[in-house]
């Protein structure tokens, strides 16, 4: 097995975590508030990887440096933003639509990429009109109004647009446990804080929530976002972002089986052509 297949196998691996865990984030937003769930989830992800760094820093030598720090924060900033985002996403709309929209990301990555000095190819653009038909067919609802967690899902995909490109620059300079790590370490630290001084967690309600906590924390932000990196290591970003849009198909289908969701014949339609543009962006070559 060659280093690109590789690679692509292991990236899918994390969109299949990925998707299903959009179920379990759903059964947790209706037991606890959006950053007791964003805290209880950082703090199963650190505790796993907890002992996976330390081995490594002993054993490799990946200790942690100012820099290192520095790019674990910046990352975990922008993955912040896109957790929070996404958790009050699936508050108010299903699982398969917020993995739908949050799929844009991988169409709004050459825009914000812009910001770096990229330039924007007019191809590019024309599948970004088609995903907005899309979105408008599977949000709109036959309705000039956009549901509250649709618009939530959009700026959790512009979000995770910045932290793809961040993650892209500093995966070849850090090891992949240790930038999860540090990613998900400031996304509980800030998490935690919010949701003491404005949610008032509830021991109990906590603990009813504790195995969508787990299972989101440990298996998509532990398994799954270490994967992402360690993928994105080693493939073109292209390549990596059509991959990882294979998330919503996976969402579709485990809010089919865990939450018995459905979609309308519109909907369906939307979900087509946001998937196809989300697709035909990525086969466009730089």
């Amino acid at each position: 097995m060659n280093s690109n297949t590789r690679h692509s196998l292991i990236l899918l691996f994390a969109t299949v975590i990925w998707g299903s865990a959009l179920s379990a984030q759903s059964i947790g937003a209706k037991i606890i508030d959006t950053y007791t769930f964003l805290s209880g989830r950082c703090i199963f992800c650190c505790l796993f990887l907890l002992p996976f760094v330390f081995y490594r820093n002993k054993q490799l030598g990946h200790y942690v440096s100012k820099d290192k720090l520095k790019n674990g924060m910046m990352c975990g900033f922008w993955l912040f933003l896109g957790c929070l985002f996404q958790q009050l996403a699936i508050t108010y709309t299903s699982a398969a639509n917020c993995a739908f929209i949050t799929a844009t990301y991988v169409v709004l990555v050459p825009y914000v990429a812009l910001l770096f000095g990229h330039k924007l190819d007019l191809k590019i653009v024309i599948c970004s009109f088609v995903a907005l038909i899309g979105l408008y067919l599977l949000s709109v609802k036959g309705k000039m109004s956009i549901n509250k967690g649709d618009i939530w899902a959009i700026l959790s995909a512009l979000a995770y647009s910045f932290q793809i490109i961040w993650i892209s620059r500093y995966s070849k300079e850090m090891d992949p446990i240790l930038l999860a790590f540090l990613e998900f370490l400031f996304v509980g630290i800030v998490s935690t804080f919010v949701a003491v001084v404005f949610e008032h967690p509830d021991l109990n309600q906590i603990i009813k929530a504790i195995p969508s906590l787990m299972y989101v924390g440990i298996l998509s932000s532990g398994i799954g976002y270490t994967c992402q990196i360690i993928g994105q290591r080693g493939l073109n970003p292209s390549i990596a972002s059509m991959i990882m849009s294979l998330e919503s198909v996976w969402a579709a289908f485990f809010g089919w089986i865990i939450l018995k969701e459905t979609l309308t014949r519109l909907e369906i339609i939307g979900c087509a052509l946001l998937f196809m543009a989300v697709i035909s962006s990525q086969l466009i070559k730089e």
